[in-house]
């Protein structure tokens, strides 16, 4: 590392540091820094013990960010600094693998430069820890609607083979409108990883019996350890509370977690204590095996909770113009031709955690163009197919024959989406709205009816959505890329990851 100073006394005048991997710059000014790398800090934003939180710009697009840079000490100690080396290149290593709704992005690492740093998509409203001891802070539609998106975008994380190790809400970041963002996977691990070069990370209070004990991890200990946060949650209280941490770890290997009655007047639905008391259970067989089973429960749950119209509805023209003007992929059409698209279609709002049925064959526009097939009952809200849409807001995460997940966001392009409003357990599980998403429909059959200039540029952007969409796919599914390029990015050194992990860390 070189450092390039403008004046001897670098308190004065700002000073330029410049690592020596992907040319990082950090660039200070009364011993804070003014801009790293690409982006401006702005303010700061919060300092704990182990680092300082600024909320920075970036100088190419203007978009807000949150820039966590370390305290320079935690690298300096030989025994520690090698688990603090390796959580940021396990973070490194994830930029642009893991793309969800419901978890934080992270954009830069920068951690061969005096500086180590994070830039991290900005949310507004902290963590959900900070919430669950405010009262009426949080309603009972909104912990459910937070605890089925982490769910969501944790068995995302599970499906392309990464558990997390470290669910809590410290961890969950919250979004305006309460959309929560699951962060910090610094310590997670690879599936299948060895047990014995990757234990010793974690929260006492909110790590599931078989981590506690070393055992091998899979998607078991990520469902426990957020069915413990939707336990706290619902009570303000954690379920094994003591004041040690060898106290903890006892309760949890040894006792049954107390009724949640116990620390709440209300009553709640049956199923949502079904799905607690199965979501953190100490016993493995008998807790949910994996994620869908959560989530199909859940949508049952739903489905008791909320009428058809939170579900399901249809959105007046002059909204949905601008729900239309909002989605960056509709911007090649001007407003006329806009209100021309809301004339052949129909614009929707399907309510988080309803399913629905979608089907991914690739549309052929000639064939389809002179095909009758397409029918919509004028009688109900709910149309019974639609052979091209458009995301417009929110998303939708999809269970693909191939088992694969897909998880599609605004501006995404579906074809042949059919909605099912009422869940039953026969049917097989195809897609999840994980939001209030905003949906265009339009059929094929109406498209031909429409300006020929509207038209080609209505089919032109069907052709290039679909062929997108499958790169899209492709980059979010392409398993054969190693997620760690080295066997020793996950943390070995267990006793200092122990003796930092429920202090550190939590800053």
């Amino acid at each position: 590392m070189s450092s390039n100073k403008t004046n001897p006394n670098p308190m004065l005048s700002p000073t330029l540091v410049k690592g020596n991997a992907e040319e990082e710059f950090v660039l200070l000014k009364n011993g804070l820094p003014q801009r790293i790398h690409n982006w401006q800090v702005v303010k700061q934003l919060g300092k704990g013990a182990s680092a300082t939180v600024y909320l920075g710009k970036s100088l190419i697009d203007k978009n807000l960010v949150a820039i966590k840079q370390f305290s320079t000490n935690l690298f300096q100690n030989n025994q520690h600094s090698t688990a603090y080396r390796k959580m940021m290149m396990n973070e490194a290593n994830l930029v642009g693998r893991l793309i969800h709704p419901n978890i934080l992005q992270t954009y830069s690492v920068g951690f061969e430069s005096e500086y180590k740093y994070l830039v991290m998509e900005y949310v507004q409203m902290g963590s959900l820890d900070e919430k669950i001891n405010k009262p009426n802070e949080l309603g009972l539609s909104e912990i459910i609607r937070i605890f089925f998106q982490c769910a969501c975008a944790l068995q995302y994380s599970d499906e392309i083979g990464i558990i997390h190790r470290d669910i809590k809400p410290a961890n969950i970041l919250l979004q305006s409108s309460f959309i929560p963002k699951i962060t910090d996977f610094g310590s997670s691990m690879k599936k299948g990883d060895d047990i014995n070069a990757i234990s010793g990370v974690g929260s006492p209070a909110y790590m599931s019996p078989e981590q506690i004990c070393e055992q091998p991890l899979n998607q078991q200990t990520d469902i426990y350890s957020l069915g413990i946060s939707l336990y706290e949650m619902i009570s303000g209280s954690k379920p094994f509370a003591a004041t040690t941490q060898y106290e903890t770890i006892y309760k949890i290997l040894n006792k049954e977690i107390p009724p949640i009655s116990d620390f709440i007047k209300n009553t709640l639905p049956s199923r949502l204590i079904k799905i607690l008391k199965r979501s953190a259970t100490k016993k493995q067989d008998r807790r949910y095996q994996n994620w869908s089973e959560i989530i199909f429960d859940l949508s049952l749950l739903l489905d008791e909770i909320y009428s058809q119209k939170q579900k399901y509805s249809k959105i007046d023209q002059i909204s949905a113009f601008d729900w239309l003007r909002q989605c960056s992929s509709l911007k090649m059409f001007d407003d006329n031709e806009l209100w021309d698209l809301i004339e052949i279609g129909e614009i929707y709002q399907v309510g988080f955690g309803t399913q629905l049925e979608i089907d991914f064959n690739e549309p052929d526009i000639e064939a389809l163009a002179d095909m009758n097939q397409w029918t919509f009952e004028s009688s109900s809200e709910q149309p019974s197919a639609f052979s091209h849409s458009f995301i417009l807001s929110g998303g939708i995460q999809v269970y693909n024959p191939d088992n694969k997940i897909s998880v599609l966001i605004s501006g995404d392009y579906l074809a042949d989406l059919k909605p099912i409003i009422t869940p039953k357990l026969n049917d097989q599980i195809d897609a999840y709205s994980i939001d209030n998403t905003v949906i265009l429909m339009i059929e094929q059959q109406k498209i031909n009816t429409i300006h020929p200039v509207v038209k080609n540029k209505l089919t032109t952007l069907i052709n290039i959505s679909a062929e997108t969409q499958k790169a899209i796919k492709h980059k979010r599914h392409n398993l054969d890329q190693k997620v760690y390029t080295e066997s020793d990015l996950i943390i070995s050194d267990t006793q200092s990851a122990k003796s930092n992990s429920s202090s550190d860390r939590k800053s």
